[in-house]
Formats: structure tokens, sequence, C-alpha cells
């Protein structure tokens, strides 16, 4: 786990799709992501206010639509992250890869500050 007390401040919006034809269970997928972040907020992405954006699709359609966002964007469907393939299993551990990267790339911003 990642993370410092600068850190504490950050939101994860969350955007899901209609889950209308599931192959995964994105809620599953998103708790495994919540328990590895526990010391982030996670948001509606519908709040308007975060610093990474996760979009869950449960199937290959990906057809969650994708809000307007300038950030670190992270999109998961039923066999890739970020469109790279992965296997369902480990879909959670990418997640959790990406988006570590992501807070890395905003601490970075933040110290050129």
């Amino acid at each position: 786990m990642i993370g410092n007390d600068s850190d504490k401040h950050i939101s994860i919006g969350v955007k899901f799709c209609g889950n209308c034809n599931p192959y995964i269970d994105p809620i599953m997928v998103l708790d495994k992501i919540k328990q590895y972040y526990r010391q982030y907020n996670f948001v509606s992405a519908n709040d308007d206010n975060y610093a990474i954006l996760l979009i869950l699709n449960s199937c290959p359609v990906a057809c969650a639509i994708h809000p307007a966002f300038s950030g670190c964007k992270i999109v998961l469907d039923s066999n890739s992250v970020n469109y790279e393939l992965v296997e369902q299993e480990l879909l959670s551990d990418k997640a959790i890869e990406v988006i570590s990267e992501c807070i890395k790339s905003l601490r970075l911003k933040k110290d050129k500050r």
C-alpha cells in the first residue's frame, strides 16, 4: 500500500456501466481496490471533485459513458485495464497498479509547485 499524509485528501471518482450483461462483478473489483486504498476517499463520478477517475465496466462492450475529465483515468472492463488485456482474476491487481502510477504522478505534479 502506498500513501502518506498528503495523500489523505486524494479522492477517486467511480463510474459504473449499467451492468446489463455482467461477465464480472464490478462491485467485487471495486471492493478489492478499496481494501488496498483504505486511506483514500471513493466518490461518485458525479461529484466532480476527484483526482483519479475509475470507470468500471462489467463486460467487454465497455459502454459506461466517460465523464469529461482531464486527470488520470482508469478504464476497466471484463478483460482489460486501460485497454491492455488482463486475465479476469488479475483485473483488481492491475487496476491497483495503474492507480499507484496515477498517485505517483499526482505527487510529482504537487512537488513541482
